[in-house]
């Protein structure tokens, strides 16, 4: 009677075990650089790519199919580009300058991403050296 519930015990412990081993090892993706896609040190079937948006690269089509394009370049002033095609709606943080992380596939000159997250901007900045008592002003 014993010997049932310790192999019910470790059928149980092995399966738990398995799942929580799947889940991590699907989420634990590292991020990779523009740079690495491009120099070919980094690949794969499903990449997160790292990156900061391009000038004025966004051109966002809503018919017939919501479709956004976009360049991203290394953060902080990488030289190499990468054009972006996401297909889903625009996210409103999304902005020239604004970091975002793209997970999807690199096909040599475009990378595809089927998921897009963008930095959220910061409501509170410490403001720089003199520019405290311009802002208390404008309050006044």
């Amino acid at each position: 009677m014993a010997n049932r519930y310790i192999t019910a015990g470790l059928i149980v412990f092995s399966a738990i075990a398995f799942l929580m081993y799947t889940a991590v090892s699907e989420t634990a993706k590292a991020v990779v650089t523009v740079d690495q896609l491009v120099d070919g040190r980094a690949s794969g079937p499903n990449l997160r790519l790292g990156g900061r948006v391009s000038g004025d690269t966004i051109v966002y089509e809503a018919e017939p199919r919501p479709t956004l394009k976009f360049a991203v370049h290394d953060i902080p002033d990488g030289k190499t580009t990468i054009n972006v095609i996401y297909y889903g709606l625009m996210p409103d943080t999304l902005k020239a300058g604004r970091d975002v992380i793209l997970e999807g596939q690199y096909h040599g000159e475009l990378f595809e991403a089927s998921s897009l997250l963008t930095q959220c901007p910061s409501k509170y900045e410490v403001p720089l050296p003199g520019e405290e008592a311009e802002s208390q002003k404008e309050n006044l």
